[in-house]
């Protein structure tokens, strides 16, 4: 157990802090704090653009494969439901730590596409 302010850590069964007066996380609490933070703070670099969210959602599910993390950006006009042109961009972000990786598995699933 950990209290998220002050960072002190406390053996198991202790609910509150007594120096801060809150809750304490637990270990996994706290893991998956810190990967939220690590994900904020990361920076995102545009790994593929397409037009159809379906394209989108797929490339996303191979990267989540390969343990890529993945932001999907649409800027798809819902309201008139445009699938070409600029008003028909779906883009897909991943960590720059991990764009190698995600660049070789984009260029894969294009040359798939080609073969099909």
């Amino acid at each position: 157990m950990i209290c998220p302010r002050c960072n002190t850590y406390y053996v198991s069964g202790m609910l509150l802090c007594p120096d801060c007066n809150i809750e304490l996380l637990s270990d996994e609490e706290c893991d998956e704090l810190d990967e939220t933070i690590r994900d904020m703070l990361a920076q995102w670099v545009l790994v593929y653009t397409t037009n159809t969210m379906m394209e989108a959602v797929t490339l996303k599910a191979y990267l989540e494969g390969a343990d890529i993390p993945v932001h999907i950006h649409s800027q798809i006009d819902t309201t008139r439901q445009f699938t070409v042109g600029a008003l028909a961009i779906v883009k897909i972000y991943v960590r720059s730590s991990d764009f190698d990786e995600a660049s070789a598995i984009v260029r894969d699933m294009e040359r798939r596409n080609r073969e099909e």
